[in-house]
């Protein structure tokens, strides 16, 4: 049903924008039988034509550069009761990214191609002129967990979460910005995967986030 309803997506954003590079759920068998659901909101895909996120990400597990990390913080998130679990993916090969890539669901806020560097401006403008289009994007997915990779106060200002309507980030003990939704989603303002710090820095206070957030005492 997931894999129908974001083609039918696709194929309405395709009559907006030329050369959109499709995105989201990358492998819908192993996403619907993922106990939690998340979602990664990235920036802008990078260069090209003619070409599909999740083909690429299912096929092959993308360019490391973007998506060890990616796969990292997915082992993490369903990983978070291990014990020094760095120590067990701080070196990770094709195989491991491609199998936690295929539990995730995707999705980019220019979905044209781009350059190495992200111009927020454009970014904005393309999130801006979409929106409606990424909320019904973001509702077929209903993730439990959305991480923001450099994108939190695009998600925050818009309303792109079941226009949900954030009027100040809660502040994590490890110092993340977060919010829960009226549904209970849990909405995660963090980095992007290539930004230039230790991929340690940029796992250890997610996974701790997500592990305070959401016990159940919470």
């Amino acid at each position: 049903m997931i894999e129908n309803l974001q083609d039918e997506l696709f194929a309405e954003w395709s009559k907006k924008r030329k050369n959109i590079i499709p995105d989201g759920v990358v492998n819908c068998k192993q996403y619907i039988e993922t106990k939690t659901k998340v979602l990664y909101i990235l920036k802008e895909v990078n260069g090209g034509k003619n070409w599909n996120l999740r083909d690429l990400l299912n096929d092959n597990g993308g360019r490391f550069q973007t998506w060890n990390n990616i796969a990292r913080w997915q082992y993490g998130i369903e990983n978070t009761k291990q014990q020094n679990i760095w120590d067990k993916i701080k070196y990770i090969d094709k195989n491991f990214r491609k199998t936690q890539l295929r539990k995730v669901a995707v999705i980019n806020l220019k979905k044209v191609p781009g350059k190495a560097t992200s111009n927020m401006n454009e970014i904005k403008k393309y999130a801006w002129n979409d929106r409606e289009l990424f909320k019904k994007q973001i509702s077929i997915y209903s993730p439990d967990i959305i991480i923001c990779c450099g994108t939190g106060e695009i998600v925050k200002e818009y309303k792109l979460v079941d226009n949900e309507f954030i009027e100040n980030w809660s502040k994590s003990s490890s110092k993340l910005d977060y919010h829960l939704t009226k549904n209970n989603k849990l909405i995660i303002s963090h980095c992007h995967p290539q930004k230039r710090i230790n991929n340690k820095q940029k796992f250890i206070p997610l996974i701790k986030t997500i592990e305070e957030i959401t016990k159940p005492d919470k």
